[in-house]
């Protein structure tokens, strides 16, 4: 593997052991996310931030569930190609959800922190979500 740092390249050979430890646990974490929207690593010096986010069909508990599940793998993924890689500070992830007719209200799950956003009209369109995702960001 070749990869570069401060104009000089290194070349590297990686063991077997990483590639068997490495490979099955991104696919675990990639198999059958769906993120709608994201935003990239923002902030500076020693603090970044991560937001996801997906639009939800339904408000039930159930669908709420499997929308904070698929973000959390997206943001694990980020997780640990960030910590594999070396990165150096503190990466706060945040995962957000949008459903209709559902209060405002937050929850923690596995360390990741996840806010549940209410659609109060039904015609609000996805660029103005993103431009909300943008803000919180």
């Amino acid at each position: 593997m070749k990869y570069h740092c401060s104009g000089e390249s290194h070349e590297e050979v990686l063991p077997l052991e990483w590639y068997e430890k490495v490979f099955p646990r991104i696919t675990r974490l990639t198999h059958d996310v769906k993120v709608d929207l994201r935003g990239g690593p923002c902030g500076g010096e020693s603090k970044f931030s991560l937001c996801m986010g997906k639009i939800l069909t339904s408000c039930e508990e159930r669908m709420v569930g499997r929308g904070v599940n698929q973000l959390d793998r997206a943001l694990g993924l980020f997780k640990f190609v960030w910590e594999t890689t070396g990165m150096k500070g503190v990466l706060d992830l945040q995962g957000h959800l949008w459903c209709v007719g559902v209060k405002d209200w937050m929850l923690t799950y596995r360390g990741n922190v996840f806010f549940v956003h209410g659609i109060r009209c039904i015609s609000i369109t996805l660029a103005a979500i993103l431009k909300m995702l943008m803000y919180i960001c």
